[in-house]
């Protein structure tokens, strides 16, 4: 048809019904899954697809897309500071304190097995 044939087997059926299903019966949990991960990385046109149908029918979902936005905006807005440096002596109370703590849950552990 286009001067190339193209076969289509078994597998990428299967992929594309898939797929399709997803995009069409994606709840507001996966939205928020999918929404989240694209903050960080790149997601499949699929995902893009899903995401998007989900939106335009999903008022809730539109409403946290643009609750991310804002949180988004104004952690870009605060200024980078210099990491916070502990002093040596509260860093050893802290150490000591999760010493102690692990030392406590394996003596609990011991008492219950």
């Amino acid at each position: 048809l286009f001067g190339t044939s193209m076969v289509l087997t078994l597998g990428m059926i299967n992929r594309w019904i898939t797929n399709m299903v997803f995009m069409l019966t994606l709840r507001c949990k996966g939205f928020e899954r999918i929404e989240s991960r694209s903050l960080d990385e790149p997601i499949s046109w699929s995902h893009r697809v899903a995401k998007f149908g989900h939106w335009l029918a999903c008022s809730r979902c539109r409403h946290t897309v643009h609750q991310l936005d804002t949180i988004e905006k104004v952690v870009r807005s605060i200024p980078k500071s210099d990491p916070v440096v502990l002093p040596e002596d509260a860093r050893d109370r802290i150490a000591n304190r999760l010493r102690s703590s692990k030392h406590d849950d394996a003596s609990q552990k011991s008492q219950n097995d």
